[in-house]
């Protein structure tokens, strides 16, 4: 009687869709579990002009890698033949060497011109590790949708967690090593080895036991996707831009002390998006794909989002009362200020945390050009909030409030508009 209750419980309420982001989620959470573990430790070698410094370098390579695949990679998961999508990964990461080629020519003739124009000349050397950097992280995100599409979630999980164990150790030893800012940017470039080396060996042999690849079959799923880069790449450019930009415009305007402290924030309150959002959204964007077939995108859509509340509400809560006192005592005294700017930026990123995951929604649909729209109206109200509080008050922490309501509102819009996205056919 028992095993047949437990058998009707679990049939009833446990679901592959659950089932799937606890897998990728597990992974997720130890890899992040290590960043937690580290981060108290890491701002206590390094200083906040390091982290600054780190910023720049993540600015620079995230606004670059934003369009190294074309946008092909989230194509990945749309053929109906794993033959056509093999080819889309082959396709996808191509485009990232091609860029990095073209990036390792510009920097090798004009790194100092790029380094004066950020404001950092100490930066030049570190220019030749972008086209590296670049290459990697489209790779990596090129076979994460890849694993996905294949539900092989284990292999993606122990990845992670391979990855941030192997970043977060060569941090440390640079930080020992009294390397500052150049440490940082160095542990991060072994993190994407790792991962894109981890998966990758895994992939060629598939491709290789199978051998479906061919440039041929390569041309013609471009042309077939083609909108994808088309319109898909200046949504989500925009999108990148609009969280990098600011911090290259902080840089300029107050200095690469704030952009320390900014960067913290960063991390810090985008730690529910990267540790439970990343694995939530791949499995949701497949469920939805799923669910509109079926005619019950709204009920998905109703569900993930109270899910999504009431996971985040009380950590937000907590750094908007007390983000001061925990940043000081976590991250070290010299980081109060961090905590401070997290307090103003936590609601906003309550709001985003809950429909950035949906966000999938809009690649189901094929509504390309709705991202297009919101990531530009973003970009915008980050910007002209940022350089209101700088031209208005001349302090950042009014360009932080400004920044954080004009996030939230825009955010906010987009919400309203996936709900009622989710009830059309």
């Amino acid at each position: 009687m028992i095993k047949r209750l437990c058998s009707i419980i679990r049939r009833k309420f446990v679901s592959k869709f659950f089932s799937d982001v606890f897998t990728l989620s597990t992974g997720t959470a130890l890899a992040h579990l290590i960043s937690i573990v580290v981060a108290p430790v890491l701002t206590r070698l390094y200083l906040p002009e390091d982290f600054g410094f780190l910023a720049l370098f993540t600015g620079v390579v995230s606004i670059l890698t934003a369009v190294s695949t074309g946008r092909y990679d989230i194509a990945i998961m749309l053929p109906d033949k794993d033959d056509d999508a093999i080819n889309i990964l082959a396709l996808s990461c191509s485009l990232s060497l091609a860029l990095s080629i073209i990036l390792l020519l510009i920097i090798f003739l004009f790194s100092k011109e790029i380094a004066d124009a950020l404001g950092s000349p100490e930066f030049a050397p570190f220019l030749y590790l972008v086209p590296i950097f670049v290459f990697l992280a489209g790779v990596l995100r090129s076979l994460d949708y890849w694993f996905n599409r294949r539900g092989r979630y284990t292999s993606l999980s122990f990845c992670r967690v391979t990855q941030s164990s192997s970043g977060a150790l060569a941090k440390i030893v640079m930080g020992c090593a009294k390397l500052g800012g150049a440490g940082l940017i160095v542990g991060s470039i072994i993190d994407q080895i790792i991962g894109s080396g981890f998966l990758g060996y895994q992939t060629v042999r598939d491709m290789k036991d199978e051998g479906r690849i061919s440039f041929k079959r390569m041309r013609e799923m471009a042309g077939e996707y083609r909108d994808f880069p088309q319109k898909s790449v200046a949504g989500y450019f925009l999108n990148v831009l609009s969280t990098q930009l600011p911090i290259l415009i902080i840089a300029k305007v107050y200095g690469v002390m704030v952009v320390g402290y900014y960067s913290l924030t960063l991390r810090v309150l985008s730690f529910p998006i990267v540790f439970l959002g990343r694995a939530i959204a791949q499995v949701f964007y497949r469920k939805a794909a799923e669910s509109r077939r079926e005619g019950t995108v709204a009920k998905l859509v109703s569900v993930t989002s109270l899910a999504l509340l009431g996971i985040i509400i009380l950590p937000m809560l907590l750094i908007v009362l007390f983000g001061e006192g925990l940043f000081g005592f976590v991250f070290g005294e010299k980081w109060i200020i961090a905590g401070t700017i997290a307090a103003i930026m936590a609601p906003f990123y309550l709001i985003r945390f809950i429909f950035s995951i949906q966000s999938t929604l809009l690649m189901v649909y094929r509504r390309l050009d709705v991202e297009v729209v919101f990531n530009f109206l973003f970009l915008v109200s980050q910007i002209i909030a940022l350089l209101g509080g700088y031209y208005f008050f001349h302090n950042y922490i009014y360009s932080f409030i400004f920044m954080s309501v004009a996030g939230g509102v825009v955010w906010l819009g987009l919400g309203f508009f996936l709900f009622k996205l989710s009830k059309t056919p």
